[in-house]
């Protein structure tokens, strides 16, 4: 049978993403490299137009700033660009004054009204400010409140499960213990923001497993294992996500098609 069309590749519902990014004391130049490559790589999830998706950025460390604002993220070429000239802010991790400013500065009133809003929050430590608890169970209150879907991503070995737990529940959260492993949070990241916009995420997604030698048993069973964690984070649907994949060793051979 024929499959539906898509539209397009990704998320293309009203949408407003914002992604602030820890540029704290101790979070390291490379850390903050990578992290800003990771926010590049998720732009692909999104349709960005002045009708469809629009990207804003923050950077915070003892203060927060206002990098891009929704109005002006409407151009991929220009969010790239801010992202891109993104610097570290410095200072202890004020995590409870960041989401204050994301929640008062960033999701205003003057941006309008969007069918989704997500927060995407990059943290690579603890929080400075745990004597304002009650401050931060009261923003994020007020995120609920607005209907903004936040979303933590902890970056290394400083971030503890149970820092993350004090921000997001646990299924808002993603951990990955290095910087290089930080492609792995990219499905959940699409994921929570085409169900904020009430929408599948549309992604053709494919494999290409391949092994030889002594090992190859092994290594192909770690393949199969990475892919259906991968696979796990996305809504397989004819309106959602197709799966396919290539397995080889001599030859090529296609053990499923898209859909």
């Amino acid at each position: 049978s024929k499959l539906p069309k898509k539209e397009a590749c990704g998320i293309s519902q009203e949408l407003d993403v914002v992604f602030a990014l820890d540029g704290s004391e101790d979070t390291n130049t490379l850390t903050f490299k990578k992290m800003k490559e990771f926010i590049q790589g998720s732009l692909k999830a999104y349709d960005i137009s002045k009708e469809k998706a629009r990207i804003a950025l923050m950077t915070y460390g003892d203060k927060s700033v206002s990098n891009l604002e929704l109005k002006d993220g409407v151009s991929k070429a220009v969010v790239e660009q801010i992202i891109t000239d993104a610097r570290p802010i410095g200072g202890k991790r004020k995590l409870t004054d960041a989401l204050k400013f994301a929640d008062s500065k960033m999701f205003t009133e003057g941006t309008g009204r969007r069918a989704g809003k997500v927060l995407v929050l990059m943290v690579t430590g603890p929080n400075s400010q745990i004597d304002k608890g009650e401050e931060m169970k009261s923003v994020l209150n007020e995120l609920v409140r607005k209907k903004i879907t936040l979303v933590v991503v902890g970056v290394g070995k400083n971030v503890k499960d149970e820092d993350l737990k004090r921000i997001a529940k646990e299924d808002n959260t993603v951990k990955v213990e290095d910087k290089d492993e930080l492609e792995n949070a990219l499905p959940k990241v699409a994921d929570k923001s085409a169900k904020a916009a009430g929408k599948p995420v549309m992604l053709d997604l494919g494999f290409v497993f391949g092994a030889n030698g002594k090992n190859a048993g092994a290594t192909y069973d770690v393949e199969k294992d990475f892919a259906r964690r991968i696979i796990g984070k996305f809504d397989i649907s004819r309106a959602g996500t197709l799966v396919g994949a290539i397995d080889y060793d001599n030859d090529a051979r296609l053990s499923w098609r898209f859909g």
